[in-house]
C-alpha cells in the first residue's frame, strides 16, 4: 500500500491557508460567542483545529 506523503512545505501551505480562513471568517470571535473557550491555557482556535 502506497501513502502520500507531504512535505514540510505543503503542510506550512495548508497551514497558512486555513489561518488566513480562520483571521477572514473570525472563527475565533464565533467560538467565544458559542462559549467555546478557555479562560486559560490554549486559544480557541488551536482547540478548533486539533477537533
Amino acid at each position: 500500500m502506497k501513502s502520500i506523503s507531504q512535505t514540510t512545505q505543503q503542510m506550512e501551505s495548508i497551514s497558512k491557508k486555513t489561518s488566513a480562513f480562520f483571521r477572514r471568517y473570525h472563527v475565533g470571535q464565533i467560538l467565544r460567542a458559542a462559549n467555546a473557550c478557555k479562560l486559560k491555557g490554549f486559544s480557541s482556535i488551536l482547540v478548533f483545529l486539533v477537533l
